[in-house]
């Protein structure tokens, strides 16, 4: 697509091919202020390249000149044969001339360097001018980035912290498990209390009668025990009136006396 520009008399031109962003009288899009500067911009670019381009086609146009005497000269230098003084001191003028020819296109040479040199020290200018914002705006997103990524990994940490010391929190001790499970013993055994005559006094008694098992005859044991899951079976038989007789198991009852 073509993109607006200044003409040679100074106003600013939009082709219809244009982008509809260049279309300024829809809502939306940029102003004729916007455009204008930005074509202005591609004008500083585009004018000390062309005038570049210009300077290599008059170079161009001199190097083909000097190419045509030079190929002259060239076979004239081939042919001549030196025999005489005659033909010697025209050799000298010839080489005095072809002396001066290459001492010109040093010059030519020099003179064309140092104005390539001046262009692009122009160019690099309007480049940098133009870069300047892009890079500004690319070192601003950056560091937003590089500032929402820190927030979010310190919001991460403080989070996985404080799961850390929920679960911790949650966790019981060793002496609050220790009761748990005793009071899992206590809730399987049958507890009678009794009172005891020792030494002329009277002091109760507590009996837990706690049901455990014995391995007698495997075979004989059901399918649904043959896991021997003794988790399962403690729980079946030391709960109140729990199971007393296994096919391949022996349960009998351990006596606990506790003060």
């Amino acid at each position: 697509m073509n993109r607006p520009y200044i003409d040679e008399n100074g106003d600013l031109v939009i082709p219809f091919s244009s982008s509809d962003r260049y279309f300024y009288w829809q809502k939306g899009r940029m102003t004729l202020k916007e455009i204008e500067e930005e074509a202005k911009k591609d004008q500083m670019v585009l004018v000390p390249v062309n005038e570049e381009r210009e300077m290599l086609v008059k170079i161009t146009d001199n190097l083909d000149v000097y190419r045509g005497r030079g190929a002259k000269i060239l076979t004239k230098a081939e042919q001549i044969v030196i025999e005489s003084k005659e033909t010697y001191e025209d050799a000298v003028v010839g080489i005095n001339m072809i002396r001066d020819i290459l001492d010109g296109i040093e010059a030519t040479r020099k003179e064309v360097t140092q104005e390539l040199q001046k262009e692009k020290a122009k160019r690099d200018v309007l480049f940098q001018i133009i870069r300047e914002p892009f890079a500004t705006a690319n070192r601003i997103l950056s560091e937003k980035m590089s500032t929402w990524a820190e927030l979010k990994k310190r919001e991460k940490e403080e989070k996985e912290r404080l799961i850390k010391e929920t679960e911790q929190k949650k966790k019981p001790t060793q002496e609050e498990v220790k009761d748990m499970r005793q009071a899992q013993l206590d809730l399987l055994s049958e507890t009678t209390t009794t009172k005891v005559d020792i030494g002329g006094k009277q002091l109760k008694a507590t009996t837990k009668t706690q049901w455990n098992f014995e391995l007698l005859d495997f075979s004989a044991v059901l399918d649904e025990w043959k896991q021997l899951n003794e988790t399962l079976i403690n729980t079946v038989i030391r709960k109140k009136g729990g199971v007393r007789k296994i096919e391949g198991l022996r349960i009998y009852p351990k006596e606990i006396v506790s003060r």
